[in-house]
């Protein structure tokens, strides 16, 4: 690939945007904004044959290094054969913060899995400063290695609710972790409030299926009690067990004694 030179993230982005596209073998594909349509939040980078992906690695950094960042993972990558992942666009970091920039596809191959960490692993130790901010990375996500964060990869859009519904979803691992942690909040503070006359009186005596109500009403006082406070803290923790059940793609950092620091059947690097 181009050698980008430190400098602004919109110029190096270009310019790797064009040699991606004049490189055989390499695919790119834009993900266009949901609301206007016009510019891309993300840009996807393919190479060979198309893998179907069981899981996807995390990556996070400063938005001055995203182009820089990507740039070196290619030229790390260029003795493996196929692999897929997208990164923030300029664009969309200038609108919208997300808590990873890079997410990489990756199949059930663990040859596939061991060559992309390895490579992210050199990348790391060769230029560091090109991690800074890696760390900031969803804290539910679980941790593959070091500053690598893991998540299965949705098989459906539905998310299958406590109360035994199912709830229709963007087909994302984002999504599928916002509506567990939602109705774990949404059954929890509710038996709260169901249990304390004041607070009852001050969501109206009634039970919301919706969780914004207790958080206009309800939330600010629950917070301020430390019993309540840890009532609530510890009722979400058990409900987040349950809702790892009901969806078995859902893995919570912390939860039900998960392994924070699972290497997800990776093959003995010697690092």
């Amino acid at each position: 690939m181009i050698e980008l030179l430190h400098g602004k993230n919109p110029k190096n982005e270009a310019i790797l945007l064009n040699s991606i596209r004049h490189t055989k073998g390499f695919r790119l594909e834009e993900q266009p904004k949901a609301q206007s349509g016009k510019n891309p939040a993300f840009y996807h980078v393919m190479k060979g044959a198309n893998k179907k992906a069981v899981n996807r690695l995390y990556l996070n950094c400063k938005r001055e290094n995203v182009a820089l960042l990507a740039n070196e993972l290619i030229k790390e990558m260029k003795d493996i054969d196929s692999y897929y992942f997208k990164f923030n666009s300029d664009n969309q970091m200038q609108t919208k913060c997300r808590p990873e920039k890079f997410v990489f596809y990756v199949s059930e191959d663990p040859k596939e899995l061991n060559s992309i960490v390895t490579a992210i692993k050199n990348v790391q130790s060769r230029s560091p400063e090109l991690f800074k901010g890696s760390e900031a990375v969803s804290p539910f996500l679980n941790v593959l290695d070091g500053n690598i964060m893991f998540a299965n990869e949705v098989k459906d859009g539905f998310y299958n609710m406590l109360s035994g519904k199912r709830l229709p979803i963007a087909p994302s691992y984002n999504s599928l972790l916002s509506a567990a942690l939602d109705d774990s909040y949404l059954q929890t503070i509710s038996d709260i409030v169901a249990k304390d006359y004041s607070l009852s009186m001050k969501t109206g005596g009634e039970r919301y299926t919706d969780s914004t109500a207790y958080t206009l009403l309800a939330l600010e006082e629950v917070m301020q009690d430390p019993v309540k406070k840890e009532q609530l803290i510890k009722g979400m923790g058990e409900k987040l067990k349950d809702c790892m059940k009901r969806n078995p793609t859902l893995q919570i950092k912390g939860i039900d004694g998960k392994n924070n620091n699972s290497r997800m059947g990776m093959q003995d690097t010697g690092r």
